[in-house]
């Protein structure tokens, strides 16, 4: 097993909680989830304007996390990638990051969330 797997926010979480309904699994983690949505509620588009992402953690209570947002065309060619941040992220708590419009260059047709990087909380 890699020193990766035992970092924080890679390690699964005994019991963890059930993600909401509708919730992705982020990459790279193992109790964290995501839903996007339309920057002012509703539907994503995934054209070129902002949208929300919703991270859920089912798992350990985590801090000074960074994740990344892939958007993708038909083909899975990635068209925009974005780094997003927040100072923690409690188990069993949701936290919403935005992604505006100048970050998104292309049009995408899906999205993809990856765990960069994190901490242990308290």
């Amino acid at each position: 097993m890699s020193d990766d797997a035992q970092t924080a926010g890679r390690v699964p979480h005994p019991e963890p909680l059930k993600a909401p309904e509708g919730f992705r699994r982020c990459k790279e983690a193992a109790d964290l989830y995501y839903h996007a949505g339309g920057a002012w509620g509703g539907s994503l588009l995934l054209g070129t304007e902002g949208f929300e992402v919703r991270i859920f953690n089912a798992g350990y209570a985590l801090e000074s996390l960074v994740l990344k947002a892939d958007g993708m065309d038909d083909a899975g060619r990635v068209q925009f990638s974005v780094e997003l941040s927040a100072e923690c992220l409690p188990r069993g708590k949701e936290i919403k990051l935005e992604v505006p419009s100048y970050a998104i260059a292309e049009p995408a047709r899906d999205l993809s969330v990856s765990l960069v990087s994190a901490e242990y909380g308290s």
